[in-house]
């Protein structure tokens, strides 16, 4: 089943009643989110299994999910296998789907964009002058229904990269391990979806070119650049190149997200962009600037390739990738920082 107009429909209302809720003077305070997230989230978790299980809707995140883990277990090639309900190969990056075994193990996948919101709101408390509003706005959001209904993956991995940056920011010992393990984790983190080339290559250069001590920039990326190679190793070793190359994420993301020429060009304007962030900051904004970009382009390729009604009515296109830039432009809905001064 896919989301059907009414249900579209019911999801704008309960978005604009949020808006109007968040009006109301209470419900600013930050004492009311914790209690009011515990309740959403036990609620969703209650309910969300038990009247739309995994298969209701035809969105095949959790498929991937099912049918990589599933062939990784019973010794096969898992980006040679196809989804058991999609036909589809998957597509994301090994780390997704560590990332995601938790849930396998449980079968319960509605924790997935559940915990994505509890790792945007614990992240973004002290980036935010008060975070509630987008908190609100993130509970009362079609997108955000929308993700724990399909049990979605994306809300919840770019919530993981977002809160990634802000350790760089709010990181109190900045010493050699600090920027080794941070590393590590951005190595891990590139390795879930291949967009998220966009932050690295950002707070990268940022680091390379304001800090003062250049070795830990140095360190750094390449804690990135080999924890990131070495997740992808076992695969190739594993069951060999011919497999590895017939099929494997990255031709598969090109073939059905963006073409690698394009995603090469966005790249490089990134990289031009690099040269005029000065912090954290302005690596968070940019980052969801140019996911927000890759996203504009993906529809725009796939609509001349394959034309609108392919493209939109086919489901060829999936405009909720467009959540990919959520968590690392809304926090600035509660923040009184200038956006424009990053880039002065």
């Amino acid at each position: 089943m896919r989301i059907s107009l009414p249900m579209t429909i019911a999801g704008i209302v309960l978005f604009f009643g949020g808006i109007i809720l968040i009006n109301h003077r209470a419900l600013r305070y930050s004492r009311l989110v914790l209690p009011i997230l515990a309740i959403y989230t036990i609620l969703a978790l209650a309910l969300v299994p038990a009247l739309f299980p995994a298969g209701t809707f035809d969105v095949d995140r959790w498929d991937m999910i099912n049918t990589f883990t599933h062939a990784l277990l019973d010794g096969d090639y898992p980006y040679g296998a196809k989804g058991m309900t999609s036909g589809n190969n998957p597509a994301q990056s090994p780390f997704y789907f560590v990332l995601s075994y938790p849930f396998y193990l449980t079968n319960l996948y509605v924790g997935l964009p559940l915990t994505g919101i509890w790792v945007y709101w614990l992240s973004t408390r002290r980036f935010c002058d008060h975070n509630a509003t987008s908190i609100y706005l993130l509970l009362f959001s079609p997108f955000i229904v929308y993700e724990i209904l399909t049990c979605s993956t994306i809300f919840f991995n770019s919530a993981l990269v977002a809160a990634w940056l802000l350790i760089m920011k709010y990181g109190k010992k900045r010493d050699t391990s600090f920027f080794v393990i941070h590393g590590i984790a951005g190595g891990m983190l590139l390795c879930t979806r291949n967009c998220y080339i966009i932050p690295v290559i950002l707070l990268g250069m940022t680091l390379f070119l304001h800090s003062s001590r250049k070795h830990h920039a140095i360190i750094w990326g390449c804690s990135v650049i080999i924890t990131f190679l070495l997740l992808y190793l076992p695969f190739i070793f594993g069951w060999g190149i011919e497999s590895w190359m017939a099929v494997n994420p990255f031709k598969v993301q090109s073939e059905v997200i963006l073409s690698f020429e394009l995603m090469a060009g966005i790249i490089i304007v990134t990289i031009a962009t690099g040269f005029f962030c000065k912090d954290v900051d302005s690596v968070i904004f940019w980052s969801g600037i140019w996911l927000f970009v890759v996203c504009v382009l993906m529809l725009l390729e796939n609509t001349l390739k394959f034309g609108i009604e392919t493209a939109y009515f086919n489901s060829l296109t999936d405009i909720t990738y467009f959540i990919l830039c959520i968590p690392f432009l809304m926090p600035f809905l509660d923040t009184k920082k200038n956006i424009a001064s990053h880039d002065q």
